[in-house]
């Protein structure tokens, strides 16, 4: 996995990006077949349960969906790449964040925005917004 610089250094910001990066790579080894797959809480356990995701082509998934999704992935993509860029901080109230960043897999790319509940020690995804970048 490739992750360039941090476009944001406020204090939030290192907190989103450090989740963001960690939530890919996860991901990326997940796609490739790497990640075991007795430990697919690593994945899931981050998503709040009321976690909803809004796909580039305007689909909305609820978690369950998402993560049947994710599940039956397993090793689907062996030679995944996936690039983090341009993690920024865009609003952080109380316990919630709001972030973007870009996501590129080889030529494809995305901007994604994310609003994590910090939870701990481990924030925790509760909305995920993408759309294709052409």
């Amino acid at each position: 996995m490739e992750v360039a610089p941090p476009a944001d250094t406020r204090a939030g910001a290192g907190v989103v990006r450090a989740e963001v990066v960690r939530h890919h790579r996860v991901i990326e080894a997940w796609l490739r077949g790497e990640h075991p797959r007795e430990r697919f809480g690593d994945l899931a356990d981050p998503h709040a349960e009321d976690f909803t995701m809004i796909t580039p082509d305007g689909t909305r998934l609820s978690r369950t969906q998402i993560l049947a999704e994710l599940q039956a992935a397993h090793g689907a993509d062996p030679g995944l790449r996936i690039t983090i860029t341009d993690v920024a901080l865009a609003a952080e109230t109380g316990s919630l964040i709001i972030a973007t960043y870009r996501e590129w897999h080889a030529e494809k790319g995305r901007i994604s925005t994310v609003v994590l509940r910090k939870d701990g020690e481990a924030p925790r995804w509760l909305h995920l917004h993408e759309t294709a970048l052409t």
